[in-house]
């Protein structure tokens, strides 16, 4: 891969980390309706998104630093919301985010597990 791609790639990463963490710290008021409509869908394609960001931005890393840097951003997240008094720390939330990294690592896993089959055949 390109140096320019993985430039690009971590560019889009580290936008997506700080758009999502400034989303998380807004007052419910200042979100749209359609923001607070499903919040488990909502984390679930925030952590699946950055999944697949940090997954291009970083080609050769492990799944298991994968997870846990993105566990750790989504306990920061609640740790925030903890200590706003607009927002509020939810573990089910964090239990959501954990479950769409582990969806995401499986699926890529799949993926990459099926290319190389293909690729043997």
């Amino acid at each position: 891969m390109s140096k320019y791609k993985i430039i690009f790639y971590r560019f889009l990463f580290f936008s997506a980390l700080i758009s999502i963490f400034i989303i998380a710290v807004l007052p419910s008021e200042k979100l749209s309706t359609t923001m607070k409509i499903n919040d488990i869908l909502n984390h679930s394609a925030a952590f699946i998104t950055l999944s697949f960001l940090f997954s291009l931005s970083f080609k050769k890393t492990k799944s298991l630093y994968l997870f846990v840097s993105l566990a750790f951003y989504g306990i920061l997240i609640e740790t925030v919301q903890y200590f706003l008094p607009w927002r509020s720390c939810d573990l089910k939330d964090f239990l959501v985010d954990i479950s769409a990294i582990i969806i995401f690592i499986l699926i890529n896993k799949l993926y990459k597990w099926r290319i190389k089959e293909f690729d043997r055949n």
